[in-house]
């Protein structure tokens, strides 16, 4: 009442709230302690001074924008001290007021142009950032890589134009040669490169700068840095001077260095931490799903299960929790739960790379290894630090036939793993399939030299000697795989192929007959001795085969594509159809059954289906050999505009270049656009490549009589007919050598 009425001394007021206010400051009460300053600043003001008190304690509260106009407000009022205009400059940057405060800014360089302060905040706020250390703190924990780091370089500041950018960093080098001692300076081009999309650049700066103390941002940032990178012991260094140096309140680093120990199966050690943390930093249940975790990598499955139970009852959808859930089901053997527990943890954040782990894990489990793959590789995608992934990507490519994408993650892998063997064969299996022979030989001449060869190496071995056309030495190493296991279907098939290649049906049926006595419910020895009934023409032994194996094993995509293509090969397209439908229903992202469905849609006539099927496999898989070829050549049969589909293989044809699909689609393409020459070289290809295939010696007949050789136009297509007594153009064929007749 006495200060409404004037009767109160506004200086008594001011001294008493001046007082108020840096006691509680002292006592670290921000927010009360700006109360009591704006109580002095009402009283007086026009006290610059004052202002700066009630700005600084305003920021500490976290209460930036009153603290900007606070801060603007003393710099008007003090215009010759630099303090204050500097703070202004500083808080108003953090409330991206870019021009404003580069305006102070560079009024201020005029009076210090050398002051390495001055030249980080003009470089920050030219660079558009709110502050010297905003991109590390944004994006510190994705590691400077992955779509998530990508995601939050677009939207962590406006869009700056390539001079500014090169200025401001120009500057905020120029800073850090003045000042090589500042751990801000330093901090702040870290900041600028991480921002500009250069992380990679980084490294040794944000190395020095961790070095030098246990600056809690600046070692957590190169914890998660270093990690990314496969540098482990570096990452665990710096993440564990983080959470020791990180403040109570701040669990990041303590969890990241958690979830280290975790990833690389340090289980005891990621216990023990997790124990040594603070209850609070639990919310969430963040610390008992890890400790979950842990016990499932010990094998402690019982403990597990009762201290899940408990997390989700309290948090029905924690996202690790549910990927949890699904790793025990997998583990105690309970595979169908498994997979409808991790689509679970998916539908609760799809951009959870733990769920995708745990999905693919349990889709492998359950046999589809197509479905699989899709989850690991979107895992890997996701997180690029998950470096563990890589070997297995390799491994699912070659079992779902994405030889290419087999061929980069087993390069991946050896660069990642240089003693990982396995990672080796992967990578000369993948040569050996693009037949890119010279850079398999290379890949394998190391591994043939340990003794004894392992199995995989001779089985490698067998089939590059073989696409080099060099049968005696392949003969040689599928049998030494033979012999060193009497069960290898790999090695068996190895030498059923040979034989079929050269027409001795015989010696290949007796090899297959003989195992199968001794193992008759062996599916994959089933499917090859299907195959070499297909191959003697006999499709209703090779059918009979193939149903028996798939009632033993009814989510083996290969046998139901082996029973489709011999249903629709005795004109039952219809049925072979429904049955890749089922199929490609429990497997929905197999490549190889849609690819085979569009060629039943294609024996039905239903073409525009078939191209759907065949687009949406290279929608999938960019270049897959089997759906680019098959689609070229339906552009063909339906007398389609052949320029886009020689514009898919040609771009397919440097990674499948001794692919015999491709070589005949490429032929048969350019024979359709009037150049019979290059339609027969590539067309020879084919037939080099697969000499028993009646399509590609079909293609073959027809242009070798466009160009008027009507010997060789005979000898092929007579031997096309001779192969099996239905495919797909028998008609056309038959009808091509009557014309040569007349």
């Amino acid at each position: 009442v006495s200060a409404c009425t004037g009767d109160e001394d506004p200086l008594a007021v001011k001294a008493a709230a001046v007082q108020a206010g840096d006691e509680l400051m002292g006592a670290k009460q921000y927010a009360p302690a700006a109360a009591a300053y704006r109580r002095a600043v009402d009283a007086d003001p026009n006290d610059g001074h004052l202002r700066v008190k009630l700005a600084k304690a305003h920021e500490q509260a976290g209460q930036w924008t009153p603290a900007a106009n606070q801060a603007m407000r003393a710099a008007d009022l003090l215009p010759a001290d630099f303090d204050a205009r500097f703070l202004a400059a500083r808080l108003i940057l953090g409330q991206s007021r870019f021009e404003d405060s580069l305006t102070i800014t560079s009024a201020l360089l005029r009076e210090r142009p050398t002051d390495p302060d001055l030249l980080v905040l003009w470089g920050t706020g030219s660079a558009k950032l709110i502050n010297p250390t905003w991109a590390l703190f944004k994006l510190g924990s994705t590691g400077g890589l992955g779509p998530k780091y990508e995601e939050g370089c677009t939207t962590l500041r406006p869009r700056v134009g390539p001079d500014q950018e090169r200025e401001a960093e120009a500057v905020l080098r120029g800073a850090v040669a003045r000042a090589p001692e500042s751990i801000d300076a330093a901090l702040a081009l870290v900041n600028f490169l991480w921002a500009a999309r250069r992380a990679d650049e980084s490294g040794a700066l944000l190395q020095l700068i961790a070095d030098r103390g246990p600056h809690g941002l600046a070692n957590e940032v190169a914890g998660h840095f270093f990690l990314a990178r496969g540098q482990y012991a570096l990452g665990e260094k710096y993440l564990a001077v983080a959470a020791e140096a990180s403040a109570s309140y701040t669990r990041a680093p303590r969890l990241a260095l958690a979830d280290h120990y975790l990833a690389v199966g340090r289980f005891e050690d990621a216990l023990r931490h997790l124990t040594q943390m603070p209850a609070s930093d639990d919310e969430g249940g963040v610390i008992a799903v890890r400790k979950v975790d842990a016990e499932l990598g010990l094998g402690r499955y019982d403990t597990a299960a009762r201290q899940l139970d408990a997390i989700l009852a309290k948090y029905s959808m924690q996202r690790r929790g549910l990927a949890l859930r699904s790793q025990l089901l997998l583990k105690t053997g309970k595979t169908v739960d498994a997979v409808a527990a991790a689509r679970q943890a998916v539908a609760a954040d799809r951009a959870f790379a733990e769920a995708r782990v745990a999905l693919g894990a349990a889709l492998a489990a359950a046999g589809d290894a197509p479905g699989s793959f899709v989850e690991y590789a979107e895992a890997f995608r996701l997180d690029p630090a998950r470096r563990s992934l890589v070997p297995i990507l390799a491994r699912l490519a070659l079992d779902t036939s994405r030889h290419r994408q087999a061929q980069m993650f087993a390069r991946q892998a050896v660069g990642l793993f240089p003693e990982d063997r396995e990672a080796k064969v992967a990578l000369a299996t993948a040569q050996v399939r693009l037949r890119d022979y010279e850079a398999a030989a290379v890949t394998l001449a190391p591994l043939l030299l340990v003794q004894p060869r392992p199995l995989d190496v001779h089985i490698q071995l067998g089939l590059l000697e073989a696409g080099r056309g060099h049968d005696a030495a392949a003969r040689e190493a599928f049998e030494a795989a033979l012999k060193s296991s009497p069960t290898s279907i790999d090695a068996l098939a190895g030498l059923v192929g040979l034989d079929l290649s050269r027409g001795r049906l015989a010696e290949a049926n007796e090899r297959v007959t003989r195992a199968m006595a001794a193992r008759p419910n062996d599916v994959e020895l089933m499917t090859l001795a299907s195959r070499v009934s297909r191959a003697a023409g006999a499709s209703r032994r090779a059918e009979q085969i193939l149903r028996t194996a798939l009632t033993l094993q009814p989510n083996d995509a290969g046998v139901a594509v082996q029973l489709a293509d011999c249903l629709a090969d005795t004109g039952r397209a219809d049925e072979a159809r429904q049955l890749l439908e089922r199929t490609l229903a429990r497997q929905p992202s197999s490549l190889v059954v849609r690819t085979a469905l569009g060629g039943a849609l294609e024996r039905l006539g239903r073409f525009d289906d078939a191209r759907t099927q065949y687009e949406r496999v290279i929608f999938a898989n960019p270049g897959d050999a089997a759906a680019t070829a098959r689609l070229a050549l339906l552009a063909v049969a339906q007398g389609k505009n052949l320029d886009p589909v020689l514009d898919l293989l040609t771009e397919a044809e440097p990674d499948f270049v001794w692919d015999a699909g491709i070589r005949d689609a490429l032929g048969w393409v350019y024979l359709h656009q009037g150049t019979p020459r290059r339609a027969v070289q590539n067309l020879e290809d084919a037939v080099r490549v697969n000499p028993q295939h009646p399509g590609y010696l079909y293609h073959l007949g027809v242009a070798y009589a466009r160009l008027g050789d009507t010997t060789k136009a005979r000898a092929a297509l007579s031997k096309a007919l001779a192969q099996e007594s239905q495919f797909a153009e028998r008609g056309n064929a038959e009808a091509a050598l009557a014309a040569l007749a007349r």
